[in-house]
């Protein structure tokens, strides 16, 4: 079933590009933050399901979904200030955010930019140093980084391929100390077989203080968005 349709996407100049993002429902603000290489299309079934209560707003980060790419190296703090100053240029305050993979990640950096912006943080599967994402998957990232590098001069998709890959082996611009300054009620979700560390999802829950940590069963990094228990547990946190 296809909840968002392109056709019915909107643009803003954020930063001196044009974003994509989604709409729909009313009631508090709801933004939802898709991962590295995918686009809101990835949250179909959020959409359609939270939108009943909420006012859903679903960004394709620059360089991803239909969102331009721009002309600087990709990093999670840049898409972070995308997102602020799309709120602020909106005039959103105390808003719910559910970010995944690397869209957690920018929600993390989000908080450290401004801790007043978010009301309700929900962050699934994120890792805010590049050692807690498991090696094969790092090694990974790090080939095709290495396959993309010789043809950046001569490509532009290589080009900016090469800067989604950079963001999978990077740190985060936040530390262990500065999650501890993370005062609003966190949600961690964290897939069973997930390609992030348990024991690095454990040390973001202990950084945070008001934080609740649930690991979904049956899941993976790549389809725990899809389960039904994901959206549940995000529900309940919400009420």
């Amino acid at each position: 079933m296809i909840y968002i349709n392109k056709d019915e996407s909107k643009q803003i100049l954020i930063n001196g590009i044009q974003l994509t993002y989604y709409e729909k429902g009313t009631g508090d603000t709801l933004i939802l933050l898709h991962g590295n290489g995918s686009s809101s299309l990835k949250f179909q079934h959020f959409f359609e399901h939270f939108s009943k209560k909420y006012k859903v707003i679903a960004i394709d980060s620059r360089g991803h979904g239909l969102s331009e790419t721009g002309e600087f190296p990709y990093n999670i703090k840049l898409f972070a200030e995308d997102i602020l100053l799309f709120c602020r240029q909106k005039e959103m305050k105390n808003v719910n955010i559910v970010g995944y993979s690397d869209g957690g990640n920018i929600a993390l950096v989000l908080s450290k930019l401004d801790p007043q912006l978010i009301h309700k943080m929900i962050i699934i599967s994120p890792n805010y140093k590049a050692d807690g994402v498991k090696f094969w998957f790092r090694t990974t990232a790090t080939i095709g980084l290495l396959a993309c590098t010789p043809f950046i001069k001569y490509s532009e998709s290589a080009k900016f391929q090469k800067w989604k890959f950079d963001l999978m082996i990077r740190n985060l611009d936040i530390s262990k100390e500065e999650l501890g300054r993370v005062l609003h009620p966190t949600l961690i979700l964290a897939a069973k077989k997930d390609i992030i560390h348990e024991r690095h999802t454990k040390e973001i829950h202990d950084s945070i203080s008001n934080s609740i940590l649930t690991i979904i069963e049956k899941s993976n990094h790549f389809n725990i968005v899809t389960k039904e228990k994901t959206l549940q547990t995000i529900e309940r946190f919400l009420d």
